[in-house]
């Protein structure tokens, strides 16, 4: 996201509408994402929308988080 959107709770807001969506036109039971662990206000916000870490390191070296359909 552009550095002039960020910090106004936009993801907040958009992500569990993106998540239900995903679920739904996707019919999946999880949903991964990959985060860099210097990320703290993101990786708090994943945490609070149910995602946790699953112990993996992506291809850029990112944390993977994964969110079960709840």
């Amino acid at each position: 996201m552009d550095e002039h959107h960020q910090g106004k709770g936009l993801a907040k807001l958009v992500l569990p509408i993106l998540l239900e969506k995903l679920y739904k036109d996707y019919a999946v039971d999880k949903i991964f994402l990959s985060v860099y662990e210097t990320n703290e206000l993101a990786i708090h916000l994943y945490e609070k929308l149910g995602f946790k870490f699953n112990g993996e390191l992506d291809i850029n070296n990112e944390r993977v988080m994964v969110k079960s359909r709840s």
